[in-house]
């Protein structure tokens, strides 16, 4: 087995190695199991008077809050379909964000399993056809099978069933909701695209036979959408809404809790069936959050209350003894790697969270491992040789540095958002502009020497200022033409009262064939008063990446390689310190100071150059000596691999060994955010 199986403490809630202690915080998991099968429950012998269930789980940093999503998906799925919500920075909690992120989540399927939407219909019909929703994708299959009349003439049937058990619901969404797992991937995307409420170019919503989108006409439909997929999901996949980072909702005017408090409350009261889970830290829910909620909706939010606890000090020692099960060849008996006084100090001492015992024990595999040949991570195939001994350190131990070691956490997430960005590119999907808002504003807490705000009405998302210069920022991400244009339009009115920056993906570049927009263009860069910043695809994932890094810091959801939580304002501290946000290429082309543009102008986008290569400086040497050495250690720690580096090239940095591995590209691959190996080519 690899190594990644130690990543799996940390806040990774769609993590496919995954490590769990069952007893630990046991009444947490089981609140929401429980409600989980009363709604099954209900549906089977009533399904009228199924209802929604609200808990709260709170806890401090590190006592496994995500840990509990991924507990509680991989034991019930695909008996229940799982959504985890996390605010935006500085934006309400809408009906149609939370929408969005559901359809988006119902495409996630479990390694080597089926998409959650299969869950949730393929138990739904069998709930309808009365063989139960135990096997949902035995049924799927069988009507994949069906030819297509027969298909569509039970579907509707279907359809019919369920709108007499629920008069109430978007009878249009509920169609298109029971066609996605029996189409092709191009119309399922686009019909997930629609039920998600995203606006869809001409080519979807052709292929769908829709003439606008979900939510062109009325953003009141994104409620009853919501009411339907809960309504559906109820009868056999109960939906289970987690919203998870609570504390980021808290700011000084708490608007945006408010704004959660009136959402979720009604959620509660309309949604049929569904399972509402609040993750917070404790000291912040207590003092802040709650307070915050008026009476009607403590009584709808906090239905069920659970407190997460400290693992006791046989839950430590039985997840240190868990820990060692998993490494295979030991060198000795458990308590090796720790030894008997560390094992004693780490049972008995108060204060550790499970994230911070593995980075105890994973500390003493690493000191163990460098002390002889160490124990195999993972399996060498018949007849391997045992590798050679490592040779013994030639220089004196540096000195632990000043700022916490949090660099692996970082890249991890930046390698997370360019997957998200590059697979939003193959599929011809614009990013969300609340997100990319989200990344510049944490972008302007370190950037631009100015002050950047949010701004309530559209068409511009932000206001920033440089100086005396005011600017307003417009994230333009639309994928059809009219509604591009219409927005173009709205800003060339705004540029009669300030100047404007229009920021859009370089992916989405408008094509020759959208006249009407292009003509908006010029029409607004021609007053004057705005310019056009074409985004590339490294600076997508560097805002996505940031937005996280920092989201995860305020809910404590950041540690150190040790597994210690670090504080906020270490986080940004070392982004302070480390990152170089100035330097990147978005970043210097908003801080340039506004000029009165000119029709035809096309400014030149700065290359989107590593930040790891941006910080390293020459790496050719550093460079030569990482990528042998990780092919002689075949899988390690990326702690263990600058030691072995340094041991070799006494020059090197941690950020050296990382433009390395970043330079590198697709040869380098990671397991969780820690692990690195190498591709093995055909």
């Amino acid at each position: 087995m690899s190594r990644a199986f130690f990543d799996s403490v940390h806040a990774d809630p769609w993590a496919s190695d995954f490590l769990d202690l069952s007893s630990l915080n046991a009444h947490a998991s089981a609140a929401v199991e429980d409600a989980v099968l009363r709604v099954r429950e209900t549906v089977r012998n009533e399904a009228r008077a199924v209802r929604s269930t609200s808990i709260v789980i709170v806890g401090p940093p590190g006592a496994g809050k995500t840990h509990l999503f991924a507990r509680l998906r991989r034991k019930l799925g695909p008996r229940a379909v799982f959504v985890l919500i996390r605010p935006l920075g500085d934006v309400e909690m809408t009906a149609r964000f939370v929408l969005g992120e559901v359809v988006r989540q119902l495409a996630f399927a479990p390694p080597r399993g089926v998409p959650q939407h299969h869950a949730l219909v393929g138990s739904c019909l069998g709930r309808l056809e009365g063989v139960g929703p135990a096997f949902p994708q035995a049924l799927l299959s069988e009507w994949t099978a069906l030819p297509p009349e027969q298909r569509a003439t039970r579907l509707e049937g279907a359809l019919e069933n369920l709108l007499a058990l629920c008069p109430a619901l978007d009878e249009v969404y509920l169609a298109r909701l029971l066609a996605v797992p029996f189409e092709p991937s191009t119309m399922a995307r686009a019909l997930l695209a629609w039920l998600s409420g995203a606006e869809c170019d001409v080519e979807q919503l052709k292929r769908i036979g829709a003439t606008t989108s979900l939510l062109d006409k009325s953003e009141g439909r994104a409620r009853p959408a919501l009411e339907t997929l809960a309504a559906t999901a109820a009868l056999g996949a109960p939906l289970v809404l987690v919203f998870d980072q609570l504390e980021n909702l808290i700011d000084g005017g708490g608007q945006r809790l408010r704004a959660y408090g009136n959402l979720v409350a009604e959620l509660a009261d309309t949604l049929r069936g569904a399972v509402l889970v609040h993750l917070a830290l404790d000291t912040e829910y207590t003092r802040v959050i709650e307070p915050s909620l008026n009476l009607a909706q403590r009584s709808r939010i906090v239905m069920r209350r659970e407190v997460l606890g400290l693992p006791s000090a046989a839950d430590r020692e039985e997840l240190l003894r868990l820990f060692y099960q998993h490494v295979l060849r030991p060198a000795a008996p458990f308590p090796w790697p720790l030894g008997v006084e560390r094992l004693e100090r780490l049972t008995r001492e108060p204060g550790f969270t499970p994230r911070t015992l593995l980075g105890e024990f994973r500390a003493a595999l690493d000191s163990a491992t460098d002390e002889v040949s160490g124990p195999r991570l993972i399996p060498e195939g018949p007849g391997a040789e045992p590798e050679p001994p490592s040779a013994p350190p030639d220089s004196a131990p540096r000195s632990a540095p000043a700022r916490p070691d949090i660099a692996s956490e970082w890249l991890g997430r930046l390698r997370h958002a360019r997957d998200a960005v590059r697979t939003a590119s193959e599929e011809r999907r614009p990013l969300p502009a609340q997100r990319l808002a989200e990344g510049l504003l944490a972008l302007g807490r370190f950037a631009l020497r100015s002050t950047i705000r949010p701004l309530k009405k559209p068409p511009a998302q932000l206001s920033l200022q440089i100086g005396d210069d005011l600017e307003r920022v417009a994230i333009v991400q639309e994928s059809t033409h009219r509604g591009l244009a219409a927005v173009l339009a709205r800003l060339a009115r705004v540029t009669e009262q300030a100047r404007v920056v229009v920021l859009r993906e370089r992916a989405s570049e408008l094509p020759a064939s959208w006249t009407e927009a292009r003509s908006r263009r010029t029409v607004l860069l021609d007053t004057g008063q705005a310019r056009w910043l074409d985004i590339e695809e490294e600076d997508c994932a560097r805002l996505l990446a940031l937005a996280s890094f920092l989201d995860g810091a305020r809910a404590g959801d950041v540690s150190d390689s040790r597994g210690q939580p670090v504080t906020e304002a270490d986080v940004l501290d070392w982004v302070e310190a480390t990152l170089d946000v100035p330097s990147w290429p978005l970043a210097v082309a908003l801080g340039q100071r506004p000029r009165a543009a000119q029709a035809g102008d096309a400014e030149e986008p700065l290359p989107p150059e590593s930040f790891i290569q941006e910080l390293a400086g020459p790496t050719a040497s550093v460079a030569r000596s990482t990528l042998p050495t990780l092919q002689k250690l075949r899988v390690a720690s990326f702690e263990r691999l600058v030691r072995e580096v340094l041991r070799v090239d006494p020059e090197a940095t941690r950020a050296s060994v990382l433009a390395a591995l970043d330079a590198a590209g697709d040869t380098v691959r990671w397991l969780g955010r820690s692990i690195v190996f190498l591709r093995e080519h055909d």
